[in-house]
């Protein structure tokens, strides 16, 4: 095989597709209502609603066995630091500036059966709490079903490894 040949079947695809490769990104969950992202660089402010990729906690007992590597998750901000967040029952809302955002309700049981807890901050039935400054709390979809903050509570900024744009 000539040098030319070797550089166009095995060299020139991979410099083609390694911004590819790296800026792409799959969930195989509905979580936040889309499967195919591109990385793109994240602003030193965040907006409501913009789609990071966050490390959580290694020891969260809910998250799948990583075999050692991280897990990441893809959510959407919802509540920033000095906002508040109000949980009655299973629903959750943001209080922000201007507008009070419904994060949806929780659930008391995973798919496949086990016990699982809303974030609590107090005790009692209804909690307000304001998110701690450098942290910010995660939404998936308002749907039970998402593993967010709502059962992981508010994730610390440098937890943040990511931006995403959604593309399908």
């Amino acid at each position: 095989m000539t040098r030319y040949k070797f550089f166009m079947v095995a060299i020139l695809p991979g410099i083609v597709l390694y911004p590819i490769v790296t800026h792409l990104a799959i969930s195989f969950t509905d979580s936040v209502g889309g499967h195919i992202f591109w990385r793109k660089d994240c602003n030193e402010v965040f907006h409501r609603w913009d789609l990071v990729e966050v490390v959580p906690d290694p020891e969260d007992p809910f998250l799948p066995n990583s075999h050692g590597q991280p897990i990441r998750l893809i959510k959407k901000i919802a509540c920033f630091p000095g906002e508040t967040v109000l949980r009655e029952g299973l629903r959750f809302w943001c209080k922000g500036k201007d507008t009070t955002y419904d994060l949806g309700l929780t659930k008391l049981k995973t798919r496949d059966g086990k016990p699982i807890q809303p974030f609590s901050f107090t005790k009692g039935e209804r909690y307000e709490f304001m998110v701690p400054e450098d942290t910010y709390f995660l939404l998936g979809k308002p749907d039970p079903g998402s593993y967010d903050s709502r059962y992981f509570g508010p994730v610390e900024k440098e937890r943040i490894t990511g931006c995403f744009k959604q593309l399908f």
